[in-house]
């Protein structure tokens, strides 16, 4: 009885960490330093720091600790010359996804009934990325200074918000 009890517990858990993907700041839509087809990235006219601010300007996580700061060290590329390609790094994520399973051998040869329970970013842990409509490693020089490197979007499953998944298994 003390098994059916103490006994048959297992214990899984899985943790990820990747540094923030390498980012680029575009030119525009304006600015063609390259080609017709593609504008390229801006130069950086000065050392831009990432530095994510999860209260940054209107309340909003932003890349920068100060965006106007950080849009005035990129000037549009000439053309002819190649630009400051992915010199910034974007946020980091974290995720944590555990699990717990409670397996219960049943009277008959070769039954058991197994109870799972599964929490996936078990820790509620706050992943950001860039907005939309911009993909993950893009920053427009078009952006206003304000909203530049703003991050309106969490990254992850179903935007990695905690799940828990419950289930119970028979096997015979």
């Amino acid at each position: 009885m003390i098994d059916v009890i103490v006994g048959g517990w297992q214990f899984a858990g899985i943790a990820r960490y990747h540094s923030g993907f390498p980012l680029g700041v575009f030119n525009g839509s304006n600015n063609f330093a390259t080609s017709f087809n593609t504008p390229g990235f801006a130069t950086a006219i000065g050392p831009v720091e990432t530095d994510l601010t999860r209260n940054g300007a209107n309340g909003r996580p932003n890349l920068f600790s100060d965006p106007v700061a950080a849009r005035a060290l990129f000037v549009p590329t000439r053309p002819g010359e190649v630009g400051s390609r992915n010199i910034l790094n974007g946020p980091s994520y974290t995720n944590f996804d555990l699990a717990l399973h409670k397996t219960i051998r049943l009277p008959w040869e070769g039954h058991n009934v197994q109870f799972r329970v599964a929490a996936y970013n078990a820790f509620n842990q706050v992943n950001f990325g860039i907005r939309p409509p911009y993909n993950q490693t893009t920053l427009r020089l078009t952006d206003s200074a304000a909203t530049f490197g703003r991050l309106d979007r969490t990254v992850g499953t179903r935007g990695g918000a905690r799940e828990l998944e419950f289930a119970l298994r028979y096997s015979f």
